[in-house]
C-alpha cells in the first residue's frame, strides 16, 4: 500500500479557546520516542533540553529539544511572539522566552509531519509550554537577565514594536523572580 502522508498546516491539536491554564500537576511526563504521530497524548508532557536558539522564519518559532534519553525533535511555536515579529526582529524576543540551553515542558504534545516532511511537535497554545531556566538562586544571573530584558525592550521600543517591548521587560521580571508593583 503507497499511505499519504498529511502535511498541511491545518492539521494541528484541537485548541479550546475557553479552556483554563494547564494543571501541570495532573500530567505525567512521557519520553519523546512514546510520541504518536497525529495524537494529543492526553495526561502527558515532554520536557527537553532547548539545543539551539529558536527562530521565526516566517510564522512560526521553530526549535530543537532533546529529552533525558538523547532522542529529539523539532517544535514549533505558533501564536508565540507579538506584533508578527519575524526574521531577524524575531531572534531577541524568542530567544528571551525560550532561550537555548534552558529546558522546556510541553503539555499534551502533538506530533505532526511538517511541511518538509519532517516530524516535529506543533504547539498553538502558548500556554501548553513551561520554561525551566535555573533554579533562579543567582541573584547576579537575575540582575544580567533583567539588564537584558531592559536593553531588548528599550531596543524594541526604538523600533516602535510596543507590544513586543512590553514582552520583553515582562519576561525580565519574571526571571529575576521579582514581583512587580502597580503605582
Amino acid at each position: 500500500t503507497n499511505d499519504m502522508v498529511q502535511t498541511s498546516s491545518s492539521i494541528r491539536k484541537h485548541v479550546d479557546l475557553n479552556s483554563i491554564k494547564v494543571d501541570w500537576s495532573k500530567l505525567k511526563k512521557m519520553p519523546m520516542k512514546d510520541l504518536k504521530l497525529y495524537d494529543t497524548n492526553q495526561g502527558k508532557y515532554l520536557e527537553g533540553k532547548i539545543l539551539v536558539d529558536p527562530f521565526t522564519p516566517m510564522v512560526g518559532t521553530i526549535t530543537i529539544i532533546e529529552d533525558s534519553n538523547g532522542d529529539v525533535i523539532s517544535v514549533a511555536l505558533y501564536n508565540f511572539l507579538p506584533d508578527g515579529l519575524c526574521g531577524k526582529d524575531s531572534v531577541a524576543v524568542a530567544s528571551a522566552k525560550i532561550p537555548k540551553g534552558g529546558t522546556i515542558r510541553i503539555a499534551e504534545p502533538y506530533m505532526k509531519v511538517f511541511r518538509d516532511g519532517s516530524r516535529g511537535i506543533r504547539i498553538d497554545d502558548p500556554s501548553d509550554i513551561f520554561m525551566i531556566v535555573g533554579d533562579g538562586s543567582d541573584s547576579v544571573n537575575e540582575d544580567v537577565a533583567l539588564a537584558n530584558a531592559k536593553a531588548l525592550g528599550n531596543s524594541l521600543v526604538q523600533k516602535k514594536r510596543y507590544n513586543a517591548a512590553s514582552d520583553a521587560y515582562i519576561d525580565g521580571i519574571r526571571k529575576a523572580s521579582l514581583v512587580p508593583t502597580l503605582l
